[in-house]
C-alpha cells in the first residue's frame, strides 16, 4: 500500500515529495508521489524533530512560509480519500522503538504499568489479529496472573509485528504493525516523561508553538535579506549601465 506525506491547505490534502529530500532513500516500487511507510519513517527519522524537518522541506521549496505552522501527516490511500495514519511521524528520538529487539524488550518491561496496560487493551480492542491475546492480557491484569501476562504479551507481540508469507511461508516483519506499535510506545512513553517533569498539555502545545513560530521568523528573515542584497545588486548594475 502507497504511503504519502500531506500537508493541509484550504480544506485539502496535499501530498509533499519527499524524494527531493537528501536524505530519503528510494526502495520501492510506488510512482505518482507515493512511498512505502519505511521510507517515509527512515527519511523522517534522518531529523531530529518536526523544526529541522520543516525547515528541510521550505529550504527545498517543498512548501511554503505559511505551512511552517500547519501540522503534517502520513496518510495511505483508500478509493479516492487519504486516511491518516494515527500515531503520525517519527522523528530521530523514536528510533530505538522501531528496532524489533528493543521494542520487544519495552513493551515486557512495561507489564507492571497498569496505566499502559489498559491504554494499550483500549488501542488494540478491536483487533483482528490478537483479539484472543488481548482477551488473556486482560484477564491476566484482572487475576494478577503475571506469567500468563508475560506469555500473553510475548504472543501480541509476535502476531502483530509479523506475518507468514503466503507465497514460501516464511515469517516477515508486517511494517505498518510495527510502525503503529512503536509510535504507540514511543508517544506513551514521551507523554508519561512530559507529565513527570510537570509539563502540561497546554505548556507542550505553546512550546510547539513557539518554536515553529521562531522557525518561520528566522526564514523570512533569511528572505527579506537575500532580497535585499538582490535589490541592492540590481542597484549597482543598474547605475554601472547609466555610467556607461
Amino acid at each position: 500500500m502507497a504511503y504519502y506525506l500531506t500537508i493541509k491547505k484550504n480544506n485539502k490534502i496535499i501530498p509533499i515529495d519527499i524524494s527531493r529530500l537528501s536524505e530519503f532513500s528510494k526502495k520501492s516500487n510506488y510512482v505518482n508521489g507515493g512511498f512505502s511507510l519505511e521510507e517515509i519513517d527512515s527519511c523522517t527519522m534522518m531529523f531530529n524533530n518536526e523544526y529541522f524537518f520543516k525547515e528541510a522541506l521550505y529550504n527545498k521549496g517543498l512548501i511554503e512560509l505559511d505551512d511552517i505552522n500547519k501540522e503534517l501527516s502520513i496518510r495511505n490511500k483508500r478509493k479516492d480519500s487519504l486516511n491518516r495514519v494515527r500515531y503520525g511521524i517519527a522523528y530521530r528520538d523514536s528510533f530505538k522503538y522501531f528496532d524489533i529487539y528493543r521494542l520487544k524488550y519495552i513493551l515486557l518491561s512495561r507489564q507492571n504499568d497498569k496505566v499502559f496496560l489498559e491504554k494499550l487493551l483500549s488501542y488494540y480492542r478491536n483487533s483482528y489479529t490478537n483479539n484472543l491475546n488481548i482477551s488473556k492480557i486482560r484477564y491476566a491484569i484482572n487475576t494478577n496472573n503475571k506469567e500468563l501476562l508475560n506469555k500473553a504479551l510475548e504472543e501480541f507481540y509476535i502476531r502483530e509485528v509479523s506475518k507468514i508469507d503466503k507465497t514460501t511461508g516464511e515469517l516477515k516483519l508486517n511494517y505498518k504493525p510495527l510502525h503503529d506499535l512503536a509510535m504507540f510506545i514511543y508517544n506513551y512513553e514521551k507523554t508519561k516523561s512530559k507529565e513527570e517533569n510537570g509539563i502540561t498539555k497546554e505548556e507542550d502545545i505553546l512550546e510547539r508553538k513557539l518554536t515553529l513560530e521562531y522557525l518561520r521568523n528566522c526564514l523570512s528573515g533569511r528572505n527579506n535579506e537575500v532580497k535585499t542584497k538582490t535589490r541592492t545588486k540590481s542597484k549597482e548594475i543598474e547605475g554601472q549601465i547609466n555610467l556607461f
